[in-house]
């Protein structure tokens, strides 16, 4: 497993979404080693979105433990604090150009790369929806999502030493 110490959390963060997060970030430096992460508020993340740089675009993480046994992909627009039903509803935007959407199973873990812009095309004319209470994105079939990937790559938990590209 990657050396990364706990990331400093965000505001109003518990540490169960703090260790999702992490492990987000940790199974997308597994899967797409040429990553380089941006420090837990740095400026960049907190300001802009950005999570890791790929080739210098910048990348927003989406770690969803659902996409795999759903078959659904959540893109999440709107997100509030947990336990604060009166706040109000955050933008969670990105001035990334590309989103990395991380999912497992229990054996595998699966990361593809998908350009933002590609991503509202496909968010054109559906209705939002809110999963939970902190939570408002599109909920889109992986089926139409599919053709926009522009890599996947996976690896097995268990044997993790190389990640294996359907593309490369």
């Amino acid at each position: 497993m990657l050396g990364i110490v706990a990331l400093a959390g965000h505001l109003g963060e518990t540490r169960l979404q703090q260790k999702f997060r992490d492990e987000g970030k940790m199974l997308a430096k597994e899967l797409f080693p040429e990553l380089k992460l941006v420090p837990d508020g740095d400026p960049v993340d907190k300001y802009q979105g950005i999570d890791a740089y790929l080739n210098k675009n910048g990348v927003q993480i989406k770690y969803d433990k659902t996409i795999y046994d759903s078959h659904n992909l959540y893109h999440e627009i709107y997100e509030k604090t947990k336990d604060r039903e009166t706040q109000e509803w955050r933008q969670s935007g990105s001035k990334a150009n590309f989103y990395l959407f991380i999912t497992k199973s229990s054996e595998t873990a699966y990361g593809f790369l998908i350009k933002t812009n590609d991503m509202a095309d496909l968010e054109t004319n559906k209705p939002l929806v809110k999963i939970k209470p902190t939570s408002i994105g599109f909920l889109l079939p992986m089926e139409e999502v599919k053709p926009r990937i522009l890599k996947t790559k996976f690896y097995k938990l268990a044997t993790c030493q190389n990640p294996i590209s359907n593309n490369d």
